[in-house]
């Protein structure tokens, strides 16, 4: 597993028990969150993350609503197939580290 990859995998493994998918239609995800993912993003570098982002053209905007709990995140899907993006919030871990895998290689590609 590549370097990045291995930084990725836990931390995505580890927010993503504290979201579930509201709504999802191409392009545009919508996660409630619970109060718990505070705790989780409390040592968590925004600034490294904010950088991270920018530096995925696939991803085009992300919104975070504190009153409603939740964070909608709008993505290219000609260049990220949304099944892909259902995998990482899927109860299914194989699938999850799959879909960690292949957003891992499109960054790379991109």
């Amino acid at each position: 597993m590549p370097e990045m990859e291995k930084e990725l995998y836990p931390t995505l493994l580890a927010l993503r028990q504290f979201l579930t998918v509201a709504h999802h239609i191409p392009g545009r995800i919508r996660l409630k969150f619970n109060i718990g993912i505070l705790q989780q993003l409390a040592g968590f570098d925004l600034g490294q993350a904010k950088g991270a982002i920018s530096n995925f053209p696939a991803l085009k905007d992300y919104r975070i609503n504190l009153a409603t709990s939740s964070v909608v995140i709008e993505y290219d899907h000609a260049l990220v197939n949304p099944t892909l993006v259902d995998s990482l919030f899927a109860d299914d871990e194989p699938s999850f580290r799959s879909a960690v895998s292949e957003i891992h290689t499109l960054a790379l590609s991109l």
